[in-house]
């Protein structure tokens, strides 16, 4: 299976979900899922945001200080069975754009608990803002993992 998590810049909420994500997955061995992230209005190769490193790092001991930024291309969404969006508007306007993979893209809240989940983007904010959107993602990903082994 191959998962892509999509925010707006790919500089903080998809990287540290896709981090989040393949750690527990190394941490479960399970070597069966692919995960990637990419921006829907992002830069190629821009680095995380130095926010987003230090509190992936320090809450949960990953880093993704090595993460480069990907653009969203047709190409990423087609070779990925699920696409997972940090908001409703993203999902939608991916749905959009992308109308004959629509049936693979969900926000990542309305996919693993049924409701919509809005984890709205740190960027600019205060490391607070950070540790909060990372603890979301957190839980999100584990339930993600929860529904994936099922």
């Amino acid at each position: 299976m191959k998962i892509m998590f999509v925010c707006e810049g790919n500089t903080c909420r998809s990287p540290m979900a896709e981090a989040l994500l393949r750690k527990r997955l190394q941490d479960e061995g399970i070597d069966d899922v692919e995960v990637s992230s990419a921006g829907i209005w992002a830069s190629n190769a821009s680095k995380s945001s130095e926010l987003a490193v230090l509190v992936v790092r320090d809450l949960f001991g990953i880093d993704i200080s090595g993460h480069r930024s990907s653009i969203l291309t047709l190409g990423k969404v087609q070779k990925s069975d699920l696409v997972l969006t940090m908001t409703q508007e993203e999902a939608e306007f991916l749905r959009r754009i992308f109308p004959r993979e629509k049936d693979k893209i969900f926000n990542i809240g309305e996919y693993v608990t049924g409701e919509i989940v809005d984890v709205q983007d740190p960027f600019g904010g205060q490391e607070s803002i950070y540790k909060d959107v990372a603890c979301i993602l957190d839980t999100l990903v584990g339930d993600l993992l929860s529904k994936l082994k099922r």
